[in-house]
């Protein structure tokens, strides 16, 4: 928390300069691509502003035709940055309505037609639901976090919630998993020698769920297989980083 606020304050009149750029882009333009240009404009800036390293892989596993949800773990409010930077094409979020009714990322919602969700009230979050499948039907690409929400959970998973996928294998939807790994690094540091240090994160596209490969399980089954497909990869990464620090550790392994 102390690198958020910390963040804002050091980069108060950037984010003015950054602010000023998307509210005029929500002005003057209409066209999805150049809205979401922006967007990504405004995201890679903010993201070399924060000292912030992003290291992506599986681009080729997103779908070249059609629409699909990405959905990605969570782990704290850097999240959907990354995934903005990250993926080229137009995409956008279902975001809890309440968080993103903050200025600057209110303007990052419109900007992107996101679709916002009261969680308090059940119809409302299942009309959103409905809706988003509808738009990703169409051929839209729409990122929903099915934990919900992070509770410093860091690189653990949460509960997923069931929700969404009643629609998403309704119509036959296409999942795309995303893995997002020391994200909840960036906001994390408690002083300003901390704050100051470069962080790195990595986001991952998996291979995607489609779907006959679960058409004969029930959504809360759907949601475990997504959540598995995702705990294997960070566990995955866990033992890589952790062979890596072994290896730092004992320079015997460190032979060429």
């Amino acid at each position: 928390m102390f690198r958020l606020v910390f963040s804002i304050i050091a980069h108060f009149f950037t984010g003015l300069r950054l602010s000023f750029l998307l509210k005029k882009t929500l002005k003057n333009s209409t066209d999805t691509r150049m809205r979401y240009e922006t967007v990504r404009h405004t995201t890679i800036k903010l993201i070399e502003k924060l000292r912030v390293n992003v290291k992506v892989s599986g681009l080729e596993n997103l779908p070249g035709e059609g629409g699909y949800f990405l959905m990605p773990n969570h782990q704290g409010r850097f999240d959907g940055l990354p995934v903005v930077q990250t993926h080229e094409e137009p995409m956008t979020f279902i975001v809890d309505k309440n968080r993103s009714d903050i200025s600057y990322e209110s303007i990052y919602m419109d900007l992107i037609d996101a679709l916002r969700i009261d969680r308090t009230n059940p119809r409302h979050a299942m009309e959103v639901f409905r809706n988003a499948a509808e738009r990703v039907k169409e051929g839209q690409h729409i990122c929903v976090f099915p934990e919900g929400g992070h509770m410093g959970n860091r690189n653990s998973l949460q509960e997923f919630r069931t929700g969404a996928f009643h629609f998403v294998k309704r119509q036959g939807l296409t999942i795309v998993p995303v893995v997002l790994f020391d994200s909840w690094k960036v906001f994390n540091y408690e002083s300003i020698r901390d704050a100051l240090k470069r962080v790195t994160c990595q986001i991952h596209y998996l291979k995607p769920i489609k779907a006959e490969e679960y058409s004969n399980l029930s959504k809360k089954e759907i949601a475990g297989l997504l959540k598995s497909r995702i705990r294997e990869k960070i566990e995955e990464l866990e033992k890589e980083l952790s062979l890596s620090d072994t290896g730092r550790k004992d320079p015997a392994l460190n032979l060429s």
